[in-house]
């Protein structure tokens, strides 16, 4: 198998079968209550409260947007404003079912099928699970592993995917609107990590780039799916 790429992005037939075991992933613990006695799952009641808060985050923005100025777009910026203020709210907005998620769920923890073989798509590094909102790991894969055009030509066909895949893996009562909704608002989750990852990781040129892209393409896809309203 070979690791997917964050930079490069991945096919539209990659982006398939991602979603599918995205849609499986979520509907395995679909409004499993069970997840909030667990201490190790994050998100859940039984887990310590997260030692970042409200202000270590704004801060982190403030130098990640002095540091890397240059390559901001002002829409991009404006994101990050209304983002940096509303860490603890957005995390406790999602007002449908939760599931157990990924919540880094890009191509670079990913593995896919080549010539030689491999499964279709591996997802590593589970170090972030949580009981959280399924898609807002759908719209952190989405956003950061196509280009916006593509993401936006098939993204229809990708959410109807995803839906159909919960409803063949038992999950009922959740449609179509509940799904926009949630996708709409989950790619701050995508901006978040870009920019806190930056501020706390070595620094590279690889990524330099990385963060960047990702951060943009979430901040495309929240001004798009109108997701910067209290």
């Amino acid at each position: 198998a070979e690791q997917g790429d964050q930079l490069r992005g991945v096919t539209l037939d990659q982006a398939r079968l991602v979603t599918v075991e995205a849609g499986r992933l979520h509907a395995s613990h679909w409004g499993d209550d069970g997840l909030d006695d667990l201490p190790w799952v994050s998100g859940s009641k039984a887990a310590p409260s997260s030692p970042v808060g409200d202000d270590a985050v704004a801060m982190l923005w403030m130098g990640f947007k002095d540091r890397y100025a240059e390559r901001l777009k002002p829409e991009w910026t404006e994101v990050g404003d209304w983002v940096s203020t509303r860490y603890s709210w957005l995390g406790q907005r999602h007002d449908g079912p939760r599931c157990l998620t990924h919540n880094d769920f890009r191509p670079d923890n990913m593995m896919f099928a080549t010539a030689a073989g491999g499964y279709p798509v591996t997802v590593l590094d589970w170090q972030s699970f949580a009981y959280g909102a399924g898609p807002t790991d759908l719209a952190y894969f989405l956003a950061g592993a196509l280009a916006g055009d593509v993401r936006r030509a098939h993204e229809d066909e990708l959410l109807a995917l995803y839906l159909d895949t919960l409803r063949a893996n038992g999950v009922t009562g959740y449609g179509m609107a509940d799904l926009r909704r949630h996708y709409g608002q989950g790619a701050y989750l995508l901006f978040l990590t870009a920019f806190f990852a930056a501020m706390v990781v070595t620094r590279t040129a690889r990524g330099d780039d990385m963060f960047i892209q990702m951060l943009g393409s979430a901040a495309d896809h929240m001004i798009e799916h109108g997701a910067l309203g209290d």
